[in-house]
């Protein structure tokens, strides 16, 4: 028998693969998961942080900052009842392990810990808890209906409906269905993606997306200003490729050799020096900028840092407001945060762009700032179709999307075989 008689057969070819489980089941798993995820992002992010938090006055934002990590461990602890794995790493741990039990219970403590680190202040989002609720709804779902269909009981099946629920969570979160759609494919593997259930994971992303339009508006990260692009700037793509594969490196060296912070001696009492500090960079960042930039995900880094009127600020302002942002990033990965850094690694790249645009002179920075928010994020977390496809999605031309997609390409390579991810793997899949 050759090798290729010996691959697991084509899963179409399976008479346990009906139509209803891909067709019907993703768009299920995706029209809840948005409805569940968009109210969960209007809720944390755009009433509680946004409204509440950062509608005080002057620094008085940055107080609740120190309450973060203490009433995030409380989450995690006493709710939850664990702290490992971290919620970013349940998605691909899991399917990776099919014969365990996903946590499905630890839910109410794994979202209440990103509420307080995101909804208080801290320099985290929610991508990690949408795409817990996204799983969650899929493990749920496959409870009651496994006997009736009976591909769903199987690993194979399991795997599908987390391939789904987390593509419909970041599809929404991140408000970019293209890149909800290769997450879920992408983010199990170090360098390569589960392609065969392609189909199932672009509808899931597509009705989740759709879904959460009617509880939330979707924000984008920042918007793509379309212009003349000269050779300056092209090879301005090629510096912020190199610099966000370097600086993603390294950003995720860092994050290996601190995570273990939060669960050395008297952890109560680091969660609570590590939210002093936090508020202190909180407090730094405004006095230095004018604005909250270390809270939440990054949308109000961007919207400083990428203005819709007037230019972006000094660049000595925006060095200032990258390195703080880093730290603020992370300190929360450090102590215990209970949110994401996604978005943030994005965030990173964004101001790594604007930066490189202000040192070339361009007038326009919102090229470099994109191709450096893909670049860092596909990087950072192996991603580079899920972060091409976003490209696509925010520039809408060919220019751009070629350009952004080399700047991927070198920094995938500047990134060599490390992951923000610990528990990606290149394993096959079932």
């Amino acid at each position: 028998m050759s090798p290729v008689d010996r691959e697991a057969p084509v899963i179409d070819s399976d008479p346990h693969l009906t139509w209803r489980v891909l067709l019907v089941v993703p768009i299920v798993v995706g029209a809840i998961t948005g409805a569940l995820v968009g109210l969960l992002v209007r809720v944390i992010e755009d009433f509680l942080l946004d409204r509440v938090i950062l509608g005080l006055p002057g620094l008085w934002f940055a107080i609740p900052c120190v309450g973060v990590f203490v009433l995030t461990r409380f989450a995690m602890v006493k709710v939850a009842g664990t702290t490992h794995p971290g919620t970013a790493e349940l998605y691909p741990y899991y399917y990776h392990h099919p014969d365990e039990r996903y946590p499905v219970n630890q839910a109410p403590g794994r979202i209440l810990s990103g509420a307080t680190t995101v909804g208080l202040g801290g320099s985290q989002g929610l991508e990690s808890q949408s795409v817990l609720v996204g799983s969650s709804i899929g493990i749920l779902l496959r409870r009651i209906f496994r006997k009736r269909l009976d591909y769903l009981a199987r690993p194979e099946g399991r795997n599908l409906l987390l391939v789904c629920g987390a593509s419909a969570g970041i599809a929404t979160v991140f408000s970019s269905p293209v890149l909800g759609a290769f997450y879920g494919l992408e983010m199990p593997f170090r360098n390569r993606l589960d392609a065969r259930r392609l189909v199932p994971a672009v509808l899931a992303a597509g009705a989740s997306f759709a879904a959460a339009s009617l509880t939330h508006n979707a924000r984008s990260l920042m918007t793509y200003v379309p212009h003349d692009i000269g050779p300056k700037e092209a090879v301005g793509v090629l510096i912020v490729g190199a610099l966000c594969g370097g600086g993603a490196r390294g950003f995720v060296w860092i994050m290996g050799r601190t995570r273990g912070f939060k669960d050395g001696s008297s952890p109560w009492l680091r969660a609570g020096l590590a939210g002093v500090v936090l508020s202190l960079l909180a407090m730094t960042a405004w006095v230095i900028t004018g604005t909250a930039i270390t809270a939440g995900p990054g949308y109000v880094a961007t919207s400083w840092a990428l203005p819709t009127v007037g230019s972006s600020p000094a660049l000595l302002l925006l060095l200032a407001a990258l390195v703080i942002r880093l730290a603020s990033v992370l300190l929360c990965v450090a102590a215990g945060g209970g949110g994401g850094v996604f978005t943030s690694m994005a965030v990173n790249g964004i101001l790594l762009g604007t930066l490189v645009a202000g040192l070339l002179g361009l007038e326009n920075p919102t090229l470099l700032a994109l191709a450096g928010a893909c670049a860092f994020l596909g990087a950072g977390y192996r991603l580079p179709l899920a972060t091409a496809g976003l490209l696509a999605e925010i520039s809408g031309s060919a220019m751009p999307i070629a350009l952004g997609i080399v700047a991927i390409g070198i920094a995938m390579v500047c990134m060599g075989s490390t992951s923000a991810s610990s528990t990606q793997t290149d394993a096959r899949s079932v």
